[in-house]
């Protein structure tokens, strides 16, 4: 029975890790297939691992692909968006159809990533912006926040944690900027740590 319960256990704490997705492993796993986050890290180490996989100054964005289908594909992706100024660590995924790397918003700005990538040959069908949210203190601060993020036309909320800060939201770069989601995020009396 206790087999049971802790086996329970990790589970749950498996299904509560948010998205962590690390440029540059060099294991036989797409490094962009993370888990989608939604809701609050299980414990005090997950959520160190959370926000360990940027830099403050740096968010992390995350793009649904289509029109990969191999290592060289990846790698092509990989290189069109390293040569914009204000990208770090790039990879991408064949298997998963997902491109992740970490930005400076201030240096390079949506369609920049977008025209890059379209130019290397893929489509972009939405994209995944992991922000930190600096305020926050309980799960109406957490609400407040994915309500804001709801009012914005083409975006959606994936995870919003207190705890550790940390705002997933999916949406369409065609239909709304990362520009305007922390901007609605930022009328929330939070503030968006860029």
């Amino acid at each position: 029975m206790m087999k049971i319960v802790k086996y329970a256990m990790a589970l749950g704490m498996a299904a509560a890790m948010p998205l962590v997705a690390t440029a540059g492993e060099s294991d036989n796993t797409c490094p962009a297939s993370g888990a989608k986050a939604g809701t609050c890290p299980a414990s005090a180490a997950a959520k160190d691992t959370c926000t360990a996989a940027r830099s403050e100054k740096l968010a992390q964005v995350e793009y649904k692909i289509s029109g990969m289908s191999c290592a060289a594909c990846e790698d092509k992706l990989t290189k069109a968006v390293a040569k914009l100024d204000g990208v770090s660590e790039p990879s991408a995924c064949s298997k998963s159809g997902k491109a992740v790397m970490a930005i400076d918003a201030k240096k390079v700005k949506d369609q920049q990533l977008l025209a890059a990538i379209e130019k290397a040959g893929f489509k972009v069908e939405g994209e995944v912006l992991t922000v930190k949210v600096e305020g926050m203190t309980c799960e109406g601060c957490s609400s407040k926040v994915s309500q804001a993020v709801a009012g914005v036309k083409g975006a959606k909320a994936e995870g919003v944690c207190h705890e550790s800060g940390q705002t997933v939201v999916s949406f369409d770069p065609k239909k709304v900027s990362r520009d305007q989601i922390i901007a609605a995020i930022d009328k929330t009396g939070f503030k968006v740590v860029q």
